[in-house]
């Protein structure tokens, strides 16, 4: 398993440059959103921040929770910036279709659901790896699970999931979002011009 600091700054969120740049891009929607001008609007979550909490808590692995927990809420703000709203996965199926970015994203947003809503007990209708409806109630803990086990095989913390909902606290788990966050921000950071620059080391 990678050590938490090298992991997270071998992604984008470990350059402070870019960072500020996604940032910025994200403020414009936001204000646009908001009937505001970006220089002034003064958004309550920042990827900045984001970084610098990820940076703090991710040495221990006690906080690894906490990880995954800012990891998917800093993933949705990327996301829902451009297009506001909320992350759905009918927005998402629209957006990117069932790509190897889809993957990406509803592997976030599956995360998202877990950790945001850890005493879900609802009902969600659950793809095979084939797109078909499984017919299967399952709360977001085993939808994450389920997904994991379609897409991401090598995922050996996601097999215990589907029983032991204490796997989302694992550095497993918070270096699996981090992935999924990485991939999405280099993925919106092309899309939006942006030209993301190599962490210093």
């Amino acid at each position: 398993m990678a050590a938490w600091p090298p992991a997270l700054q071998g992604t984008w969120l470990g350059s402070e440059w870019n960072c500020k740049a996604i940032d910025e891009k994200v403020k414009t929607h936001l204000a646009a959103h908001w009937h505001q001008k970006a220089p002034s609007f003064v958004p309550p979550f920042t990827i900045k921040k984001a970084a610098r909490w990820l940076g703090a808590l991710g040495p221990n692995p006690d906080d690894s929770i906490l990880c995954t927990l800012v990891l998917a809420v800093l993933g949705e703000l990327l996301l829902c910036a451009e297009p506001g709203g909320i992350l759905r996965e009918t927005n998402l199926l629209q957006r990117f279709g069932e790509s190897e970015q889809w993957v990406a994203v509803e592997g976030l947003r599956l995360v998202r659901n877990a950790v945001c809503h850890p005493a879900e007990v609802g009902t969600t209708k659950v793809a095979d790896g084939d797109g078909e409806d499984t017919g299967g109630n399952q709360s977001g803990v085993t939808a994450l699970a389920s997904f994991l086990g379609s897409h991401h095989r090598d995922e050996s913390w996601a097999q215990e999931l589907r029983t032991d909902p204490n796997q989302l606290a694992s550095r497993e788990a918070a270096l699996f979002t981090l992935r999924q966050v990485d991939s999405i921000g280099r993925m919106l950071a092309s899309r939006w011009g942006i030209q993301l620059r190599k962490p210093k080391k």
